[in-house]
């Protein structure tokens, strides 16, 4: 093997060099939770503290006592010391990850995620240190060490207990990507010990460095070690998590501008976030594509197009056609941009103040209009826009939608610690009952005007969920409004109460959707010569 990379010992590389893997991996599977810096960087102390004091008071244990002097000794790590340190590092990164985020189901399974990997570049070390080495056999994958081996026998052919380990790993990474959905979030501890556990003791059956026989010298003490933790592994289910709202904010609040007058509202979104956070509404979009009925050479407007899926999806149903997504949010064209191209562009505007002249054949808008204060001045601009014989198709929140949400939000804007903050704030969604928009539309110049309500109750799978959809929509402008210190003492509140008002008994979170629906068409080259 390679004991030695030039003048520096392979093995300690490596060892090393796991622990800067390890802040690698662990940061980006932070990113990937939206967990916040300080836990991937505590995660990270307790991986170091752990794989150098871990194993080394392990070793001295294991050999009669602890010697103090001898810490910063290499032999401790290479002799059966190791697997300590990953005991030391999960009772260390365990409780604190757990004190210090609130998100402590993705923080658990932080410390499980950002394991196999650094492993890996572990006991690649040991294979070419030649410590933890197997017994000897005959079968075809069979390795022998040569000159200078520090710890194996040399010329030997023996179990690659090494590489068996490495294989352990990557079946933990199959496992991680098997249970990544969220229902499985908080458990990739409990599987990560149970498949470790279970695993690191069948390969010392085939280990020639086991030292220390319990059990009538049938099972090592580390055989039986990691059984115990394999059998204790469900109960980290249990593990009391830090009680208050179970997320962070998913975007920083300097990424959203909020500006609204009786005219002109202008909301800066984060794309990412939103696309995550609005499974809803793409459904509801999906199912008004599916209904339109177009012969595939139209052009198309999408009014508030945010990040750009459904609009993809009308480009896909006039392939002969043409379609425009405009939206008032820098940070939702960031992410719609991705789909432009063919049949399929994307400008930012204002839908307040739209300035085309007869250039569409369909106006569409699904989950954006009540975002806009004057649909007054909106439908005129629409009707404009609109070639001869052209239609308009909305949908988006009616009266009574979001009960629950709305409900929260005003009785915390009501709190005196927050109230002051919200004297000058002007609400931002208009949700008009179905008499107020019919006549609000009749009273334009389209045709053939159609309004109608529509029920869409979601119930959100998990707590994430709904908080994802707090977060982005539907806090933005209050979070924006808000001075710093107000932000999120504010929005922890909104999320406290809605879990008591929305949680149900399946763990699932209820709230009322009430969608309202509009049709209207202009009126034809024909009909206008007619009257």
């Amino acid at each position: 093997m390679w004991p030695r990379l030039g003048p520096l010992p392979t093995y300690g590389i490596l060892y090393f060099g796991s622990m800067l893997l390890y802040f690698v991996v662990s940061w980006r599977i932070a990113r990937r939770y939206e967990l916040r810096r300080r836990v991937w960087i505590a995660a990270g102390v307790c991986y170091m503290l752990g794989m150098i004091f871990g194993a080394k008071l392990l070793f001295d244990l294991r050999h009669g006592g602890l010697d103090v002097t001898a810490m910063f000794q290499a032999g401790h790590w290479t002799r059966g010391g190791m697997w300590g340190g990953m005991m030391a590092y999960f009772v260390l990164a365990v409780p604190t990850v757990l004190l210090i985020s609130k998100r402590s189901r993705a923080a658990l399974d932080l410390t499980a995620l950002a394991i196999p990997i650094p492993w890996i570049a572990v006991k690649l070390g040991c294979l070419a240190n030649g410590c933890c080495y197997g017994k000897p056999s005959g079968l075809p994958w069979a390795i022998t060490f040569p000159e200078p081996a520090r710890f194996a026998p040399v010329g030997v052919p023996l179990h690659p207990t090494q590489l068996y380990e490495v294989a352990l790993m990557v079946c933990a990474l199959a496992v991680f990507a098997m249970v990544r959905a969220d229902r499985w979030r908080g458990t990739k501890l409990m599987w990560f010990l149970i498949l470790y556990g279970l695993g690191r003791a069948g390969t010392d059956f085939f280990r020639g460095d086991t030292e220390g026989h319990l059990l009538a010298g049938i099972l090592s003490t580390t055989q039986v070690i990691s059984l115990l933790g394999a059998a204790a592994a469900p109960l980290t289910l249990l593990l009391p998590r830090r009680r208050g709202i179970p997320a962070e904010p998913e975007i920083p609040v300097g990424d959203c501008d909020w500006h609204w007058s009786r005219q002109i509202m202008s909301v800066d979104f984060h794309g990412e976030a939103y696309e995550k956070a609005s499974a809803h509404q793409k459904s509801w979009g999906l199912s008004l594509i599916r209904e339109l009925k177009l012969r595939g050479n139209e052009r198309i407007l999408d009014l508030g197009c945010g990040d750009g899926i459904l609009t993809a999806q009308l480009a896909m149903r006039v392939p002969g056609g043409r379609v425009l997504g405009i939206d008032a949010s820098q940070g939702m064209l960031d992410r719609a941009r991705r789909h432009e191209g063919g049949n399929l562009r994307f400008e930012r505007q204002d839908i307040n103040t739209l300035e085309y002249e007869d250039a569409f054949d369909l106006i569409f808008s699904n989950a954006a209009l009540h975002w806009i204060a004057d649909h007054r001045n909106m439908l005129e601009r629409v009707y404009r826009a609109l070639r001869n014989g052209g239609a308009l198709r909305f949908n988006f929140a009616a009266e009574g939608n979001c009960p629950h949400l709305l409900a929260v939000v005003r009785s915390t804007m009501a709190i005196p610690a927050f109230q002051q903050q919200f004297e000058h704030f002007e609400w931002p969604w208009y949700m008009p009952s179905r008499e107020e928009y019919e006549e609000l539309l009749h009273a334009s110049e389209f045709q053939e005007c159609k309004v109608w309500l529509e029920n869409a109750d979601r119930s959100f799978p998990d707590l994430n969920a709904m908080i994802r959809w707090i977060d982005q929509p539907s806090l933005v402008p209050f979070r924006a409004h808000l001075r710093e210190p107000y932000r999120r003492p504010f929005r922890n509140t909104v999320i406290d109460r809605m879990i008591r008002e929305t949680r149900l008994g399946d763990g699932r979170y209820f709230e009322t959707f009430k969608r309202i629906n509009v049709f209207a068409r202009k009126q034809s080259s024909a009909d206008s010569s007619g009257r």
